[in-house]
C-alpha cells in the first residue's frame, strides 16, 4: 500500500515535534501516512515542495524567508502539486478567508484539539475540503445567497462541508438519512447549488458582505451529484 508522504513546515521545532508524533502515533495503527521531511522556514519549505513528490503539505502561514502565502502561490502553480492543509496560530476570519484564496485545501488552527489535526489529514487526502466549525459559521453567514437555513440545515450543511455522508449525519441527529437527503434537497434549493462542490463554493467563498471571491478549484469536494428539486420540510 502506497503511504502518503507528508512534510511539516512551521518555524517551531516543538510545533513540528508534537505534529509528527500524532501522525506518526495514527500511522502506527493503520500505516497510511508517513511524514517524510521537516522544514524550519519557507525556503526550505518550497525546495521540499519542489523536489520532495509529496502528497500532503502541512503548512504555517507566519515563515521566515518566503511566507505561506507565497508557498501556496508557488504550489498552485506546479504541474502535480500536494494538497496543502494550513496550520496556524492565527484564528480571525482574515487568515482563514486568506489561506483557501490562495489555494488551501484546508485550515486548522493550533489551538485545536490534537484530534482535529488527524481528521482535518484525512479529509484532505480524501478530496475534501477541510475548515472548523467555527469558521464555517463565519464564512457563511445565513442567507447570504439566498433563503436563510434554519439552525438544522445549517448543521447538516456543515456536515456535508465536512465529507460526511447522509447516514453519519442522520445518526448524529438522530433523524433518518431520507430526512437528511430532504433537508439537503432544501439546502441546495436555498443557497442556488447543484451539488457539493458548489456547496463547499458557497459556504467558504461568501463573507460577510455577500462579495464572491473566485470559484473553488476543481475537485474541493469529493462527490457530484445532480441538480436537486424543492423538497418539504422535515417538521421534527
Amino acid at each position: 500500500m502506497h503511504k502518503k508522504r507528508i512534510a511539516i513546515v512551521d518555524d517551531h521545532a516543538f510545533i513540528r515535534l508534537g505534529m509528527r508524533m500524532l501522525l506518526e502515533r495514527q500511522s502506527s495503527c493503520d500505516g497510511d501516512v508517513d511524514v517524510v521531511a521537516e522544514a524550519a522556514d519557507g525556503v526550505q519549505g518550497w525546495q521540499l515542495v519542489r523536489d520532495g513528490a509529496l502528497d500532503l503539505v502541512l503548512l504555517d502561514i507566519n515563515l521566515p524567508g518566503l511566507d505561506g502565502y507565497d508557498m501556496l502561490a508557488r504550489i498552485g502553480r506546479m504541474e502535480r502539486r500536494p494538497k496543502v492543509l494550513v496550520v496556524s496560530a492565527s484564528d480571525g476570519l482574515l487568515p482563514v478567508r486568506r489561506a483557501l484564496a490562495a489555494g488551501a485545501d484546508g485550515f486548522l488552527c493550533k489551538s485545536e484539539a490534537p484530534l482535529e489535526l488527524l481528521r482535518g489529514v484525512a479529509a484532505v487526502l480524501a478530496g475534501h475540503c477541510f475548515i472548523p466549525r467555527g469558521a464555517l459559521r463565519v464564512l457563511a453567514p445565513p442567507g447570504a445567497r439566498g433563503e436563510a437555513l434554519s439552525p438544522r440545515e445549517r448543521c447538516i450543511a456543515e456536515g456535508l462541508v465536512e465529507g460526511r455522508s447522509n447516514k453519519a449525519i442522520a445518526h448524529a441527529l438522530g433523524l433518518s438519512a431520507k430526512t437528511i437527503s430532504a433537508h439537503k434537497r432544501n439546502i441546495f434549493r436555498k443557497l442556488g447549488v447543484r451539488n457539493l462542490i458548489e456547496l463547499v463554493d458557497c459556504l467558504r467563498s461568501t463573507d460577510s458582505y455577500g462579495v464572491r471571491r473566485a470559484t473553488a478549484r476543481e475537485g474541493v469536494a469529493a462527490v457530484r451529484e445532480s441538480p436537486p428539486g424543492p423538497a418539504p420540510e422535515d417538521g421534527r
